[in-house]
């Protein structure tokens, strides 16, 4: 059954879920040995794709579990949280860029790329799983694009293209450095 009160308590906790994630995410590669086996979780370096997993990888686990308790009553839900995979990684570049082509590395810049893209999406995720009515055969296409970036991130995390998107701003590789 639909209680929006409820659809807020639990967007409020997927935005904390994803913020202490998100956060602890950044560095887990290298705290746990720069394992292979789950580096397409996980940023492998300082490129700005490799950062997009900052949004993907916990928002991924908590549209699970969200899906499970309250996601399923709702036909736009995974258009809410596919938009928001998207659009937080795209303005989170867009800040940063925008950012660091005035200022530089400033590590407020950092952050407030990772918070100021989350807050925005996750209140226009909100948005969109509580007034989209669609039919279920709809929720198709968005499974489809979580898909595909989950694979995206997998294949392009062990095979980058040499674009400046994967590049590794402090040392000029790509993919996982050893």
């Amino acid at each position: 059954m639909k209680n929006n009160k409820a659809l807020i308590k639990w967007q409020i906790s997927n935005y904390l879920f994803v913020l202490l994630l998100g956060i602890l995410f950044h560095s887990m590669f290298e705290f746990l040995g720069k394992n292979e086996y789950i580096a397409f979780l996980f940023p492998v370096n300082e490129s700005l794709w490799e950062h997009m997993k900052l949004f993907y990888s916990p928002m991924l686990v908590f549209l699970i579990i969200e899906y499970i308790f309250i996601g399923k009553f709702y036909t736009g839900f995974l258009w809410g949280k596919s938009f928001s995979m998207i659009f937080s990684s795209v303005l989170s570049i867009s800040i940063y860029m925008f950012f660091f082509s005035i200022f530089g590395e400033v590590p407020i810049i950092s952050i407030l790329s990772f918070i100021i893209p989350l807050s925005l999406s996750v209140y226009f995720e909100t948005r969109i799983i509580m007034k989209l009515k669609i039919s279920k055969f709809k929720t198709l296409v968005p499974l489809f694009l979580i898909v595909v970036i989950g694979i995206l991130f997998v294949i392009f995390t062990y095979y980058p293209p040499h674009l400046y998107l994967f590049e590794d701003f402090y040392t000029g590789k790509y993919g996982i450095i050893k």
